[in-house]
């Protein structure tokens, strides 16, 4: 029976895997979510850790099983994880935007909705389209595509060797433009159609100023947005996947460029 010393010695490596692979579960799409228990998130990372560990190059310097030398480690190898599940998130949340964009133009800005899978409010239209997105996305295979984001960067970088200089930040501030551009083009046909409805309604009000507002021009302008927006709903949610497909392309670029 091999001594305990022996044992433990591959431990802090496995620790470094283990940590970069929940760096990205707590990022992850539809997996960081509160609606997964968290024994299942620690589970999943700790057989993905099972799993990926024996194919692992173990880094050349001895890693002592110490707090004061592993924290720094830890760290950085978080922040490999983080970094992927970040950004993969960006183009989820873009849907969310141009749902809250086209839901407060119609006026239904006030019946706001939690939202389990990323732990925040929105609206009936955003809802729809993140959770429209989100299935896009796993249909796609996009938890896949980011596992294996993921492992390329053990290819890439070995254990303990990711610096901060190496993080996305270039990426990450172009996928968040990008992100935005998306959510305006999405939403600006219904903007627009808005604009059109609050222009001819002024109009006759302006015209015959006995009928109320608040009974003429609100149910029409939320029944021309939800018009546009039942219409033109499948075109909306290709323009977003387009967007995450191309996040996931910038991604393994990324990876293979470590």
């Amino acid at each position: 029976m091999p001594p305990v010393n022996e044992l433990l010695e591959p431990l802090p490596a496995f620790l470094l895997v283990l940590t970069r692979i929940a760096g990205l579960l707590m990022f992850l799409p539809l997996v960081s979510s509160r609606m997964v228990p968290a024994k299942f998130k620690v589970l999943m990372s700790v057989m993905f850790a099972a799993m990926v560990f024996p194919n692992v190059p173990l880094p050349e310097a001895e890693l002592r099983f110490d707090i004061l030398d592993l924290g720094p480690l830890l760290a950085s190898e978080m922040l490999v994880g983080i970094s992927v599940g970040v950004v993969a998130t960006v183009p989820l949340m873009t849907a969310q935007v141009a749902g809250t964009i086209m839901g407060q133009q119609m006026g239904l800005g006030l019946a706001q909705i939690f939202n389990p899978a990323v732990d925040i409010q929105g609206d009936n239209i955003g809802q729809s389209l993140f959770f429209a997105a989100m299935a896009g996305f796993l249909v796609s295979g996009g938890l896949e595509a980011l596992y294996i984001v993921l492992l390329t960067t053990f290819e890439n970088v070995p254990l303990a060797g990711f610096g901060f200089r190496q993080t996305p930040l270039d990426l990450l501030l172009g996928v968040v433009a990008s992100g935005f551009d998306v959510a305006l083009r999405v939403a600006l046909p219904v903007v627009v159609i808005l604009v059109v409805e609050s222009i001819i309604v002024g109009f006759i009000m302006r015209t015959i100023p006995t009928i109320n507002i608040m009974v003429f021009g609100f149910p029409i302008k939320i029944l021309a947005g939800l018009f546009i927006t039942i219409t033109a709903f499948v075109v909306m949610v290709d323009v977003i996947l387009k967007e995450i497909g191309l996040t996931i392309y910038a991604l393994q670029d990324w990876a293979q460029s470590l």
